[in-house]
């Protein structure tokens, strides 16, 4: 015969509440004023260049192409009006600009950042002015730029992410050894 068991079971629940972690902050627009778009915007290269800085800056680039014709004027009486881009393309024979102070003092970005000077392609004096740094040499070099078919490489076989391509983790890495390697095997 069965018996009704009553069990009485009393139990405090607590309950955690933790406040959701904050929205992410909305990008920033950077304004970049170019006269010619294709270095943030065409090709590998400039793709990834494009979204790694976007990532790593919390940005939303926004291209301002001028004809190079029109370029420098436009970019004085911006400046002149206050409503320059963020940053500007300005070769290096137009560094008039430097002496005028309208440009933010990148030293000491560059110290917190611990820029590898040895590493960056052009002569870095061209954009210094009375031991400020204005200006950044962006072009690399292209004798010293190798550019790869990446369909034959992977028709070769060769690991993509054995690669030092630019904004991956593997970029400026290789010795030349490893260059010939890579050329061998491919």
């Amino acid at each position: 015969m069965e018996k009704p068991v009553e069990k009485i079971v009393e139990k405090i629940v607590e309950k955690v509440v933790t406040e959701a972690p904050p929205a992410p902050e909305p990008p920033t627009p950077l304004r970049i004023g170019t006269w010619c778009g294709w270095h943030w915007t065409d090709g590998p290269q400039g793709m990834s260049t494009h979204d790694w800085t976007e990532e790593k800056v919390n940005c939303k680039i926004e291209n301002e192409v001028t004809s190079f014709g029109e370029y420098l004027t436009k970019i004085k009486t911006q400046l002149a009006a206050g409503v320059a881009p963020d940053m500007m393309m300005i070769q290096m024979g137009a560094s008039d600009f430097y002496p005028k102070g309208v440009f933010v003092d990148l030293n000491p970005a560059i110290e917190a950042w611990g820029l590898d000077w040895d590493k960056w392609s052009g002569d870095l004096l061209v954009g210094q002015y009375r031991g400020k740094t204005y200006g950044l040499p962006w072009f690399t070099m292209q004798a010293l730029m190798l550019h790869l078919n990446l369909d034959l490489i992977r028709d070769a076989g060769f690991p993509e992410d054995e690669l030092p391509l630019w904004a991956t983790p593997k970029f400026d890495t290789w010795r030349w050894d490893e260059f010939i390697d890579f050329l061998k095997a491919v």
